[in-house]
């Protein structure tokens, strides 16, 4: 089940509680003779609101690990295998995964010949 699903699910809930209270004091009230406790049910249905909509996940402001690949696999397929680890050495990393984030960009700009 989606984070989605779930929160749509927990609202249909709580209108139904909500309601059920709604009915239950109407009832109380009809039996003691008191015309004030619909009103106050009259509230809690006003302030009702709407469930939250989920965020979007943020994009990343720079490149992702999968440009930085995606890059080396096109240069790579140009300049030969020992082109691309060069460049990944001459940023301190043996492989990809072991690149700091903060070079991903510098070594899209190398593959790319800037």
């Amino acid at each position: 089940m989606s984070m989605e699903d779930a929160i749509l699910k927990l609202a249909a809930a709580v209108d139904r509680n909500a309601a059920a209270i709604e009915k239950s004091t109407e009832l109380m009230a009809k039996a003691v003779g008191s015309t004030a406790a619909p009103k106050a049910a009259d509230k809690t249905a006003e302030q009702k609101t709407e469930a939250p909509k989920p965020k979007e996940p943020e994009k990343p402001k720079g490149p992702t690990r999968e440009d930085v690949v995606k890059a080396l696999q096109d240069f790579r397929a140009i300049e030969g295998k020992e082109a691309a680890i060069g460049i990944l050495k001459d940023h301190g990393a043996e492989s990809v995964s072991d690149l700091d984030p903060s070079k991903y960009q510098a070594v899209i700009d190398k593959t790319n010949g800037k």
